[in-house]
């Protein structure tokens, strides 16, 4: 996260670096960014930018914590939609991801969110992230208390957060594979693919008639 001097410039200043970054962020993939430039629309030192933050990675990641609120505003309408259901709302959070991907002027934001290296950041076994590991946890406690489990066979709280553990992982597992793949991927088929898995685990966790 960002260095107390960060903390300490002038509103104008810090909002400057931040819409700078936000630019650069979306013009194109994560990993053809640059500091150059975000300092340079910034209009500030190059030697400044490593007293404000410790790396490129870390701003990217500043970004995102400043979004969480926006972030879980989404989370919680998508799951109102669906009623409550976990795996409804699943099915309709992939149905958000492809319309939000192909929203004009949308595809580099994506593509910089889905950069390998970068991902490898959020990940909950890169131990050595400890923000973004109480972050994912964040997400999941808040989501299921508002979910309806009262058609799926789960027992307790603890037995909720298993399941949702099971359905993050199987999302990043299929992330990860669009990555690896590159362009090569066909995004149409993975998110179908993931649809399966998600069918799948649905089976094995929807009371019958319900």
């Amino acid at each position: 996260m960002p260095k107390d001097t960060f903390f300490r410039l002038p509103e104008e200043k810090r909002q400057r670096i931040i819409d700078a970054a936000g630019l650069e962020f979306k013009r194109v993939p994560y990993g053809e960014t640059s500091i150059n430039r975000i300092i340079k629309a910034a209009d500030i030192p190059r030697g400044s930018f490593y007293q404000y933050f410790e790396n490129k990675q870390d701003l990217f990641l500043y970004l995102l914590s400043n979004k969480y609120d926006d972030i879980m505003e989404n989370l919680k309408e998508i799951l109102r939609g669906a009623g409550g259901d976990c795996f409804l709302f699943i099915n309709a959070l992939i149905d958000r991801f492809m319309d939000f991907y192909r929203d004009k002027g949308q595809e580099q934001l994506m593509v910089s969110l889905t950069d390998e290296n970068l991902f490898s950041l959020l990940l909950r076994e890169n131990r050595e992230n400890k923000v973004c590991e109480s972050v994912e946890r964040r997400v999941s406690d808040s989501l299921v208390r508002e979910m309806d489990f009262s058609r799926i066979a789960v027992e307790d709280r603890q037995e909720e957060l298993y399941l949702l553990d099971i359905l993050w992982a199987v999302i990043a597992d299929n992330l990860r594979t669009i990555f690896r793949k590159g362009k090569e991927a066909s995004l149409d088929g993975e998110m179908e693919k993931l649809r399966g898995r998600i069918r799948s685990i649905e089976k094995h966790y929807r009371v019958p008639g319900k």
